[in-house]
């Protein structure tokens, strides 16, 4: 499958759960591909009680899951050839999510360099405020993607 074929495939899913044949985290987040584009994607997702603090918040390190995992399939997506494993992450967390509520992660690839993505993640509550950000340098793998060896 070529990129544009994986873009087509995605866009033929907005509106589906992504995590059902996904890893176990991807899976416990239960996004929803709202948007495909070549740069980046929109998946949200519903902030539950087990995804909150004691105070009834969206806890940061689902917000920190989600963001990452989001980055994860743009990096997927950016280079069908090989795989990515994150340097680092940065969240930055500016605003609050109530259990209840919707949450909107867009994603958007930054720079593509010969072994380094960065990739960055926005997270924003239904009202489009923005609740917290990231961003990732992703390191390309010398193995090749299990299909592909």
């Amino acid at each position: 499958m070529n990129k544009e074929e994986l873009l087509q495939a995605l866009k033929a899913s907005i509106g589906r759960k992504l995590g059902r044949e996904q890893p176990h985290l991807s899976a416990w987040l239960d996004g929803t591909l709202r948007e495909v584009s070549e740069d980046g994607f929109a998946v949200e997702f519903m902030v539950r009680p087990d995804m909150a603090n004691p105070m009834g918040l969206f806890h940061g390190g689902a917000q920190a899951a989600i963001i990452d995992d989001v980055i994860g399939l743009t990096a997927y997506a950016s280079d069908l050839a090989h795989r990515y494993v994150s340097i680092n992450l940065s969240i930055d967390f500016l605003g609050a999510a109530k259990i209840g509520d919707t949450v909107l992660a867009k994603s958007r690839l930054v720079r593509q360099g010969k072994q380094i993505l960065h990739v960055e993640c926005d997270l924003y509550d239904e009202r489009g405020r923005l609740i917290s950000k990231g961003a990732s340098n992703m390191f390309r793998r010398s193995t090749p993607k299990k299909e592909e060896r």
